[in-house]
């Protein structure tokens, strides 16, 4: 499976569980957690969608790029009063 797979699993609205039982996450995760990543980026807008089903699956930290662009977007909200 491919990262493509994950995003158009999304659009379909396919369960988030399902998602990682049935679309390769779940090894993906088991492939990061052998090779000692130390946190993985979720660098694509569709994939906050299972973020918190694949935090279960896994111990390692997960980082979303939607959360630092909120906060980034937070910052520069402040610019525009």
């Amino acid at each position: 499976m491919s990262s493509l797979d994950w995003v158009e699993a999304v659009e379909s609205a396919v369960p988030p569980k399902e998602m990682v039982k049935n679309l390769g996450l779940r090894e993906t995760i088991t492939m990061f957690e052998t090779l000692c990543v130390e946190a993985v980026v979720f660098g694509c807008t569709h994939f906050p969608y299972f973020i918190e089903a694949s935090q279960q699956e896994m111990a390692l930290p997960r980082l979303s790029a939607d959360d630092y662009f909120l906060k980034q977007l937070k910052g520069t909200s402040k610019n525009f009063k």
